[in-house]
């Protein structure tokens, strides 16, 4: 790599709104063998704390275009913010 070149490519954000038990976002097209998809944390719209599987989500790269989010209860909705780092 030439001196003053960058390492990283791409970097793109995104928030995937959850109302149910799994959701996806599309994202302009990486190789997935060369990024990593960094979870932003979840915040809950009327967390109520009453079905504690609904705080246990997962982001997975589903494809090069496509990811997905995915929890074990939808009892309430909740925002995932994350962000696709892509190097050269």
């Amino acid at each position: 790599m030439a001196f003053g070149q960058s390492v990283i490519k791409s970097i793109q954000r995104g928030v995937i709104a959850m109302s149910g038990t799994s959701a996806t976002a599309t994202i302009t097209a990486v190789d997935v063998d060369k990024s990593v998809l960094i979870w932003g944390g979840s915040r809950f719209n009327h967390a109520t704390g009453a079905d504690e599987r609904a705080w246990n989500t997962m982001l997975v790269f589903t494809n090069s275009t496509t990811i997905t989010a995915s929890r074990n209860s939808s009892v309430d909705d909740c925002q995932l913010p994350f962000q696709v780092v892509e190097y050269n």
